[in-house]
């Protein structure tokens, strides 16, 4: 049964008659406008031996978005209507809850079916057919680069851009700012020493559907990203923001190694008393030559007692 707070929302319907000719570009729709916003639904094939799936996104796309700030929080339900079985209603649907902003305004599924169901069955069946696609959703849309009467009372300058915030929102979510406007008393106006897109990413982490990935745990001081690497955890230090830093956990936690090494996520645990992820990390160690490769190891000599302790006693599982 469909989420109500869905069903009652927006509802975007494609049919795309042009299915069996997507190639890796994919296909995208018309535009479907809805108040002041344009979406646009895209199709995407991916035909790699072990992935192969058909993705299906939407995009938030309207004029001069590239000079605003916004973030966008979205509960949808993406629909893939089978047209054989289209009276009784049969289809294979996705529901999920997201956020972007202007730098990311592409969100869905990269592999929402695989290709065999997608083309095999019942969704079409030759050249003539046509797939529909239903998306249901509803979104709440917060732009940071107006003032809002009688919500935002505070301006925050980061380089070039200014940031329209309610100050008792930003206090409640980061310690640092709770400091600055509460302790120190600081007015309306205030200047801080960050890049807007990590600014961006402190105020995208306030909410829930927030997700940390790749792309987004792993930054750079510098546009161009060549300055020095900073990560979500200095950000989530540095701001003193916990939900922030319990979001950083549970991503390393599920994180493979060939991001980060073993080594460099316990000296993360450690340092952030990441408990969960610590458990999980001596966990990792399956043999007794994992264990003695991390005590050889330089790094091993800077962990804490503790982390060494409980390093140390994961031999005993196996003897």
């Amino acid at each position: 049964m469909m989420n109500p707070l869905i069903k009652n929302g927006n509802k975007i319907r494609w049919k795309c008659d042009e299915i069996t000719y997507i190639d890796k570009k994919g296909l995208l729709s018309d535009v479907h406008k809805i108040d002041q916003f344009e979406w646009k639904i895209k199709i995407t094939k991916d035909e790699s031996k072990y992935y192969g799936g058909v993705g299906i996104f939407m995009s938030l796309d309207f004029e001069n978005s590239a000079n605003k700030t916004w973030i966008c929080e979205i509960d949808a339900e993406i629909v893939l209507v089978k047209q054989e079985d289209r009276i009784q209603g049969k289809s294979i649907s996705k529901k999920f809850n997201f956020c972007f902003d202007q730098k990311h305004p592409l969100w869905g599924f990269p592999r929402f079916t695989d290709l065999d169901t997608f083309m095999e069955g019942g969704f079409i069946e030759n050249d003539d057919e046509f797939i529909v696609i239903e998306v249901f959703f509803d979104f709440k849309y917060v732009e940071f680069g107006k003032h809002i009467p009688g919500f935002t009372d505070l301006i925050v300058s980061v380089e070039d851009a200014d940031f329209y915030i309610n100050k008792g929102f930003l206090c409640a979510k980061s310690k640092y700012f709770f400091d600055m406007l509460v302790n120190k008393k600081v007015e309306a106006n205030i200047k801080i020493d960050i890049s807007p897109r990590e600014f961006r990413l402190i105020l995208a982490s306030f909410y829930s559907c927030f997700t940390i990935c790749d792309d987004n745990f792993y930054m750079a001081f510098d546009a161009d990203e060549t300055g020095p690497k900073i990560n979500l955890v200095d950000l989530a230090n540095r701001f003193g923001v916990p939900d922030l830093h319990y979001k950083c956990e549970q991503y390393l936690i599920t994180q493979k190694e060939d991001s980060m090494s073993l080594i460099q996520k316990i000296e993360l645990a450690e340092q952030n008393d990441y408990e969960n992820l610590m458990k999980r990390l001596v966990l990792c160690l399956k043999t007794a030559k994992d264990v003695k490769k991390i005590k050889e190891s330089e790094e091993f000599n800077g962990f804490k007692d503790t982390t060494k302790i409980r390093i140390l006693a994961r031999l005993l599982d196996f003897y």
